[in-house]
């Protein structure tokens, strides 16, 4: 358990964990599977001075989730060395995807709406905006309503996924 900034970091849960601090109360969830380099996710529960505006959640990164807290100069030297990975975000991204980290379930809620908060970030921001290095969030959707994978992480207004070289 590593603590940063006053927030608590337990990395390398399961899928499992990972989707009960996703999932409330009135939602079903089967065959959860995470796709993620050793280190690279986690959970986390907030401390009270801290930036975040969370209790609980998750953490996904292209680097190690302990280090989220930390100055970029530290975050941007950690590397998985992986390329490829998904071809419904390599679709939504500009560039090779690198260092993917990926929690996908099938879900089933009581009601007829969902609601999903994350935060966004990125030690490549603002640095490396407009370059090659383009940190990416989607969050894919399929089902009722939904033919093909939909994104609903898009900058509001537009169809542009949320990147760091969307997002200024």
């Amino acid at each position: 358990i590593i603590c940063n900034a006053q927030m608590l970091i337990t990395p390398n849960q399961s899928a499992s964990i990972l989707v009960d601090r996703l999932v409330g109360p009135g939602v079903v969830y089967t065959n959860p599977t995470l796709t993620c380099p050793t280190n690279a996710s986690g959970k986390f529960n907030n401390g009270i001075l801290t930036t975040v505006t969370m209790d609980s959640g998750i953490v996904l990164t292209t680097g190690s989730a302990v280090v989220v807290n930390q100055s970029a100069a530290i975050s941007a030297s950690y590397s998985n060395g992986t390329t490829g990975g998904y071809a419904t975000l390599q679709a939504a991204a500009t560039g090779t995807i690198n260092d993917l980290c990926k929690l996908e379930f099938d879900f089933v809620p009581i009601g007829d709406t969902i609601k999903f908060y994350y935060r966004f970030g990125s030690d490549e921001y603002p640095s490396y905006t407009c370059s090659n290095f383009n940190d990416i969030f989607s969050f894919f959707i399929t089902g009722p309503g939904y033919g093909a994978p939909t994104n609903l992480a898009l900058i509001p207004g537009t169809n542009c996924p949320v990147s760091i070289n969307t997002v200024n």
